[in-house]
């Protein structure tokens, strides 16, 4: 595949570099054929990205930014890991289900030699975790065949999320509707959305990939659960399903260090990872008029599509 990478020159786009704090950088690049924007330097990396060995045994959580990722990822290296419930506590999860792209995408870190190397020498079965598009992801993904399992969200919580991520994260100044109009526009980081849900739908009847949602999770845990076992292989139990639900109930998540922490946002407001995982934020968040802009952006994104998932 060949990549064309095309400087970030959007007037939104410029806003989130002069108002945050990391993460926005002149000179960041929007890499197609998706379009996902990402940091500059993203460009030495994406061919490695695109040629990193993938393994039969891996286990890759995928999905857009602030879409119950963490919230996925924990359950299923549970599911993996006999509900070992004391390592998970004790073990923060970046460790054991660590971000692919990170360094090489978001974060440019001068220690590290080499930014694929600590996931390239995770100790077998590998679980790993990514918010690339279908298109920048390993080439070996759609070869090897390992499990992926994707979430999705509704996109209107996806980007109130996204909002307190880049308050808590990168130290974002300003408000939320101009945080959403930019998000619409396609011109935060990993954007367009839709383009990113899309193409992961396309693959759903592929026999390793498993598409969950977070409103599906937040409806019926127990149901999630045992789906997501059997597509792992696993077998639990009715007292091993109950378990695994109450460990990852939402006050159970918010209380766990290994997989929550805060920071004080730019007003001094104490902002955590795990905020709120609510479901139909927007009316106590957004304008009436964002909302339908919001809705009839997603209508026009979604015309002439199978996609039936959350909305």
């Amino acid at each position: 595949m060949t990549f064309h990478f095309e400087t970030v020159k959007d007037v939104n786009f410029y806003h989130l570099v002069e108002n945050c704090d990391s993460c926005y950088e002149k000179g960041s690049v929007r890499v197609y054929p998706s379009g996902c924007i990402l940091q500059k330097h993203f460009k030495q990396y994406a061919m490695e990205i695109k040629n990193f060995k993938v393994y039969s045994d891996d286990i890759w959580v995928i999905s857009y930014p602030k879409s119950g990722t963490t919230w996925t990822q924990e359950m299923v290296w549970l599911i993996e890991n006999n509900l070992d419930f004391v390592t998970a506590r004790r073990t923060l999860q970046r460790d054991r289900f660590p971000f692919f792209e990170v360094k090489c995408a978001l974060l440019r870190d001068q220690k590290t030699l080499h930014p694929l190397q600590m996931i390239d020498c995770l100790k077998r079965p590998r679980f790993i975790k990514s918010h690339l598009p279908v298109d920048l992801l390993p080439a070996q993904l759609w070869t090897v065949k390992p499990k992926i399992i994707y979430v999705v969200r509704n996109p209107k919580d996806v980007a109130i999320s996204y909002y307190y991520h880049h308050r808590l994260m990168h130290g974002y100044r300003g408000n939320i509707n101009t945080f959403v109009e930019i998000f619409l526009s396609g011109n935060v980081a990993y954007g367009p959305y839709w383009r990113h849900v899309l193409d992961f739908w396309k693959l759903r009847d592929e026999p390793n990939v498993l598409i969950n949602s977070f409103e599906d999770m937040k409806k019926d845990i127990c149901s999630v659960i045992n789906k997501t076992s059997r597509f792992l292989g696993r077998t639990l139990n009715e007292d091993q399903v109950t378990a695994l639900a109450q460990y990852l109930s939402f006050e159970s998540m918010k209380n766990n260090s290994s997989v929550n922490f805060h920071n004080t946002g730019p007003d001094n407001e104490v902002i955590d990872f795990i905020r709120k995982g609510e479901v139909g934020q927007a009316p106590d968040e957004l304008e009436p008029d964002l909302i339908e802009r919001f809705d009839a952006w997603s209508s026009r994104h979604l015309r002439d599509t199978d996609y039936h998932g959350s909305l």
